[in-house]
């Protein structure tokens, strides 16, 4: 049961992702930015439904029963779409394309980038004996024990009088991931310190390929060479308590990280394609304008829900701030430059 709920955790992200593609009938989206979708929904879903059960004080456990209702509606959904995809691609006989050759060096730079990937894994494996037990941790094991969701305090097992602030009940990351360890059965610890931040780190490196593909117009080399050194930084980061590297060894679980390693390359992705879009020779319609803004919205909306706001909304709104700002300088030089 704990390596069926493991695998559930890693692919149930690709499976809403694929539900809501299916749905938006967004056909240009690939694999990862389908995985990525999947994995904002699952964070903005968990909060709309315990936030509602958190301020009405319904037990912990019919919370977890709608959370597993809701992941077998989208396994159900998800299968039944695949199976009339796989029946109308037989009919079609369509031949799968095929991806270009690499090129010696790519190659090299591919096994280079793997055994990287491999060492940042076994480092966060290797760092679980090592972690610390914290707020979130004992938040977890407290719903677990308890059978309610922010009554007692994490730290000392009281229980509080008038319950948990308000700003504080809206942050429903720690209630999910206590569903997610009675959901699959693994310790609190291993889950926290060994699962998610692999989870974490396997989706950030998807969402800054997006973003650097996107950059250097899909070439190879460079992006292998990117993750190369991000596979570095990441292992370096366990002698600098302040870097991103250091988080996503040690807190890969915490919403704050999650906000800087994947909501934060995603948005860039979707502000840089608007931006291009918005300045190629095609005219840009005002249902593909709302799209986007849609998209920038919804994370903006999902940050609240695994973080506060010093941590997670708050760099999204610099981020897309300073982001705006250079489009618009960018837009202002080339339209200068087209009248000169």
């Amino acid at each position: 049961m704990e390596i069926i709920g493991v695998l559930l955790i890693f692919i149930m992200p690709y499976m809403a992702g694929y539900l809501l593609k299916e749905i938006t009938r967004q056909k240009e989206t690939n694999q990862i930015e389908t995985y990525l979708i999947g994995f904002f929904f699952l964070f903005f879903v968990q909060g709309v439904i315990f936030i509602p059960t958190v301020f009405l004080s319904i037990p912990f456990e019919t919370a977890g029963s709608i959370m597993i209702a809701l992941f077998l509606l989208i396994s159900v959904a998800f299968l039944i779409l695949l199976t009339i995809s796989f029946i109308k691609s037989a009919r079609k006989k369509k031949e799968p394309e095929k991806a270009g050759r690499w090129k010696k060096e790519e190659e090299i730079l591919g096994i280079c980038a793997f055994f990287v990937f491999l060492l940042v894994l076994l480092r966060i494996f290797w760092g679980i004996g090592y972690a610390r037990e914290d707020a979130m941790l004992e938040t977890v094991k407290t719903t677990l024990d308890t059978k309610t969701m922010f009554q007692y305090h994490p730290l000392t097992g009281q229980k509080m009088e008038f319950g948990m602030i308000a700003s504080k009940k809206i942050v429903t990351l720690p209630l999910y991931y206590a569903f997610l360890t009675s959901f699959t059965g693994l310790n609190a610890n291993v889950l926290l310190y060994g699962i998610l931040p692999v989870y974490t780190l396997m989706t950030a490196v998807g969402a800054t390929y997006l973003l650097v593909s996107d950059l250097v117009g899909k070439n190879r080399t460079k992006i292998l060479v990117f993750h190369i050194l991000l596979g570095l930084l990441i292992l370096a980061g366990g002698y600098q308590r302040d870097i991103v590297g250091y988080h996503i060894l040690y807190n890969g679980y915490a919403g704050e990280t999650i906000c800087a390693v994947i909501f934060i390359p995603y948005m860039l992705t979707l502000i840089f394609r608007w931006y291009h879009q918005e300045n190629a020779q095609e005219s840009v319609t005002v249902l593909t304008r709302i799209r986007y803004i849609s998209k920038i919205l919804f994370l903006f909306v999902t940050s609240l829900f695994i973080t506060g706001i010093a941590t997670g909304f708050l760099p999204l709104f610099i981020t897309a701030f300073l982001a705006g700002i250079c489009c618009l300088i960018k837009t202002c030089k080339e339209v200068r430059e087209c009248r000169e």
